[in-house]
């Protein structure tokens, strides 16, 4: 440790530029002036190992349709997440893996945050297997019973449930 920490922000069409650290940390919800105007701090995320945070910002109503999405793509549908919550799903798998290297939670997170730092140069999809299928379901339970059904973003709720669709296969009709 011992370096200058890093801010980098993540602007809502994927884009990020390193900026000045702020005299305070920002944490989501707070208002963050920027080279392109004020945003809300939609999610923090921080690395111990770089000494960098990275800042995503929210999107406004209109810019919207603009914001880069991942899109999770299952047999149930095609699940778009914006950027901030796609990164708050892979620090939660980090965390929920406790460290272990060899879990299938730290394996997805990877892939996952590799997702996230080509989001800025294209439109990604992600094909999951059946294990990170399973994996990924049952991150998002353990993130809803940490924190309660209202403090998930409503897109990660709608892919927990395309998930859960999923592993009950095909339903009569």
């Amino acid at each position: 440790m011992g370096g200058v920490a890093r801010l980098r922000i993540v602007y809502p069409d994927g884009e990020a530029e390193e900026i000045a650290p702020t005299e305070r940390p920002v944490d989501r919800g707070d208002m963050l002036w920027t080279p392109r105007g004020d945003f809300e701090v939609a999610y923090v995320a921080k690395s111990a190992a770089s000494e960098e945070t990275i800042t995503y910002l929210a999107v406004l109503t209109a810019e919207a349709i603009k914001a880069k999405k991942i899109f999770f793509d299952i047999d149930s549908g095609t699940f778009p997440l914006l950027l901030p919550e796609v990164a708050e799903l892979a620090d939660r798998l980090r965390r929920q893996s406790g460290g272990d290297t060899g879990s299938p939670k730290t394996a997805l997170a990877v892939r996952i945050e590799q997702h996230l730092e080509k989001a800025a140069r294209e439109s990604l999809r992600m094909r999951l297997t059946d294990e990170q299928m399973s994996t990924l379901r049952w991150a998002i339970e353990e993130w809803l019973t940490e924190v309660g059904a209202t403090a998930v973003p409503e897109r990660v709720v709608d892919l927990r449930f395309g998930l859960h669709r999923r592993s009950r296969g095909p339903q009569l009709r």
